[in-house]
């Protein structure tokens, strides 16, 4: 059986794509928090091997790419990758794994 716990971080920053000023350009930076426990089994003489886990990531102001539409010149309209933050974000897994060997050779 195991645990574990992680922290991480993105910094923020601004887009800078084609951009004139960092008016309203900037992102915040991300973090997550990290969660996951676990099993890692062995039977029959260890032929079977069955392993389980389950994770919860916990985002603050996750970062995502977007596409940035900008009225130009002439009233075009100007599209570019930009990054924006997509506020709270949480994510929940459920992981599996069954092996069995039939024989030595043979799995």
């Amino acid at each position: 059986a195991y645990a574990t716990y992680a922290k991480g971080f993105k910094p923020g920053g601004f887009n800078t794509n084609e951009v004139a000023t960092f008016a309203n350009q900037s992102y915040n930076p991300e973090s997550v928090k990290a969660y996951e426990v676990g099993l890692k089994t062995e039977w029959l003489d260890n032929r079977l091997v069955i392993n389980v886990d389950g994770y919860y990531n916990d985002y603050t102001d996750q970062q995502i790419g977007v596409q940035l539409s900008t009225p130009g010149a002439g009233g075009q309209i100007v599209t570019s990758a930009g990054i924006v933050n997509a506020g709270a974000v949480s994510i929940y897994g459920l992981e599996a794994d069954v092996s069995y060997r039939v024989s030595d050779p043979l799995s």
